[in-house]
């Protein structure tokens, strides 16, 4: 560009820099520079605020819950009492339970052969003698019309086998004849003390009174097959559930698992080693998934979660919770397979998230996909992330990205670093932290990537950021693709960012500019803009350097006045110039979320063929960007 012409656009954007200041002294409340985004939504602005002064985590990675086994899995009914179940009345044969009319009672330890059918009567555990009491389920079906079909008084343990190949059934009535000021018993199997069930065979809970299975002390799913249908909670565990495997679908009205402690950190908590999980909660308008009071830890299985009617749902969140996924300290994923579809957050904490693998492929959530108060990191390379549809993709104080596979689609910001201070500022220079101090951004909030690959798509056209953070950025390494950025905000939006390695680039508004890193960068940046014939979506976007390198080559997938972009091959010597192209044609013509190139272990190259098209700007680096063209040229 001749000097003269630079000067003059140089001139025409302080002028215009200046009267942006002004117009934001007067109104201080449009977003930017690390700012909150005002947009209305279903968003829960109750649950998932964090104070500013809030930056002391309850999670600790070296201590989390171990799940609890059952390891006595072999049947032996060898000396076992038989009940017989007849319709109106029991039999007995043998020591440890006795019977009035439709009620059995079991009073001591020992194994406990239950079949036949009982279409209103009880089987009642009440022994104060050490030693399990084993329940091994043949076929059994029992009706209660006035309380629970199973009721767990007093036992050291309780062990429910389920024979195999059998198919059993369990059945409250819709009120309860006897309660105590607890409001107990509540579940169609309803236990006071630890429960155990495993096995080959199935069993069916309808609780029309309230909860399906429940335990006040723990509960230990082995195996087995378990259909429950209830009116409130599905399965719950007051200390624990622990899942090692086995076939669970629930329909609740309420909750559908949950562990209850709140009075102590290290109970509470919901363990999953493997399983298949297919849960419909929150039927009246309110329930969680899965939650739990302290921790959620999941080592695989597979889950398909909705809630509240799932992501289409128009809930007051500040009334109602139905999360997916929810715990109050930590939310910790090793494994597995996920679909959730829920009217609230997908994967909550009041403190911290971890995903360190699975297969998370298709997230859809009415709020956010990913919501910690604290702390969210996501690590390894196998580890996927798809969210199909959400108002915020991955949202918490600070947001470590360190590998794996992501793809956001949000209607808000798809990644935001954020305490819900609901602090604004407006960005005052295209390659800087941002302007109109002071406040704006919370020391709180950071945002790092230190590898993966991240392809975000902000699909509300009207007013939103593709990449926020209320605080810090800093970038070490791995690919992130913008699609967005609408409106009065920016392509990206934070207080500060340090980009120090990796690729990033970022396509949409040019209303609040920030490019992809600042000067206290490492490796170079620029922002670009484009006038309105040129940045259709699906243009080619080219970088060529000057010794003949392909830097990028990219086709946004929405209309677009403005690029942001840096990359390792973005040199600091003076002497390269680059040069920015639209149109042309690129061979092979494949490509990554509209990268087109190969990327080998997230490190993405240009080697690819491409067809000169029209020259947009060329120039050197300057300090830390480079553009031409436009209103802010560098």
């Amino acid at each position: 560009m001749p000097n003269n012409t630079r000067t003059l656009l140089t001139s025409l954007k302080y002028l215009f820099l200046t009267f942006i200041l002004v117009i934001g002294l007067v109104s201080i409340t449009a977003s930017g520079g690390g700012g909150s985004d005002d947009s209305s939504s279903t968003e829960d602005t109750t649950d998932d605020t964090t104070d500013d002064t809030t930056n002391t985590s309850q999670y600790n990675p070296n201590n989390l819950p171990s799940g609890q086994f059952f390891t006595d899995t072999a049947y032996n009914l060898a000396g076992a009492t038989e009940i017989q179940l007849n319709t109106s009345s029991i039999s007995i044969t043998g020591t440890g339970a006795s019977a009035v009319g439709p009620v059995a009672t079991i009073t001591s330890p020992g194994t406990y052969h239950i079949y036949g059918t009982l279409t209103d009567g009880q089987l009642i555990v009440d022994t104060l003698d050490a030693g399990d009491i084993s329940l091994y389920l043949n076929s059994a079906d029992i009706t209660c019309t006035d309380g629970p079909s199973i009721y767990i008084k007093n036992a050291e343990r309780v062990i429910v086998a389920l024979a195999d190949g059998t198919v059993n059934s369990l059945t409250d009535g819709s009120s309860y004849a006897t309660i105590d000021e607890d409001g107990e018993p509540d579940a169609a199997l309803f236990s006071h003390e630890d429960l155990v069930i495993y096995g080959a065979g199935t069993l069916t809970v309808n609780a029309k009174y309230r909860d399906g299975i429940k335990s006040k002390d723990g509960l230990i799913i082995h195996s087995g097959t378990i259909i429950v249908n209830s009116t409130d909670d599905g399965i719950s565990g007051k200390n624990y559930v622990s899942v090692e495997d086995g076939d669970i679908t629930i329909d609740a009205g309420g909750d559908g698992m949950k562990a209850a402690n709140e009075g102590d950190a290290d109970q509470g908590y919901i363990y999953i080693n493997d399983g298949y999980f297919e849960i419909v909660a929150g039927t009246d308008g309110s329930g969680d998934g899965i939650q739990a009071e302290t921790h959620i830890v999941i080592k695989g299985g597979t889950f398909d979660l909705i809630t509240a009617g799932g992501s289409t749902s128009k809930l007051n969140l500040d009334e109602v919770t139905a999360k997916g996924f929810k715990a109050n300290i930590g939310v910790t994923i090793d494994g597995g397979t996920f679909i959730v579809d829920s009217a609230d957050d997908s994967f909550h904490s009041d403190d911290t998230i971890v995903i360190n693998g699975g297969n998370l492929d298709d997230i859809a959530s009415a709020d956010d996909a990913m919501h910690a108060e604290l702390a969210l990191t996501v690590n390894n390379a196998g580890t996927i992330i798809n969210v199909t549809t959400c108002y915020e993709g991955i949202e918490s104080m600070v947001i470590t990205i360190n590998d794996g596979s992501i793809h956001v689609r949000a209607t808000n910001d798809p990644i935001n670093a954020s305490d819900g201070s609901g602090t604004g500022m407006m960005p005052m220079q295209p390659g800087g932290g941002g302007g109109m101090p002071p406040g704006g951004t919370s020391n709180n909030c950071a945002l790092y990537i230190n590898g993966g690959y991240m392809a975000l798509y902000n699909i509300n056209t009207t007013d939103s950021d593709g990449f926020d953070s209320n605080g810090s950025i800093v970038m070490t390494g791995g690919i992130v693709i913008i699609n967005g950025g609408f409106g009065q905000n920016g392509i990206m939006d934070y207080g500060s960012f340090a980009m120090n390695g990796g690729f990033i680039i970022g396509a949409g508004t040019s209303s609040m500019p920030q490019a992809a890193g600042d000067a206290s960068s490492t490796q170079k940046s620029f922002f670009e803009t484009f006038d309105s014939n040129t940045g259709k979506a699906g243009t080619l976007i080219h970088v060529r350097r000057s010794d003949g390198v392909n830097v990028v080559t990219f086709a946004p997938s929405i209309n677009f006045q403005a690029i942001e972009f840096s990359s390792p091959l973005l040199l600091s010597d003076s002497s390269y110039t680059y040069t920015v192209y639209t149109g042309g044609n690129y061979s092979p013509d494949t490509d990554n979320d509209g990268l087109y190139g190969n990327i080998d272990d997230n490190v993405y190259t240009d080697d690819g063929t491409y067809t000169i098209g029209t020259e947009v700007s060329s120039g050197p680096l300057s300090s830390y960007a480079v553009t031409g063209g436009g209103m802010f040229p560098f």
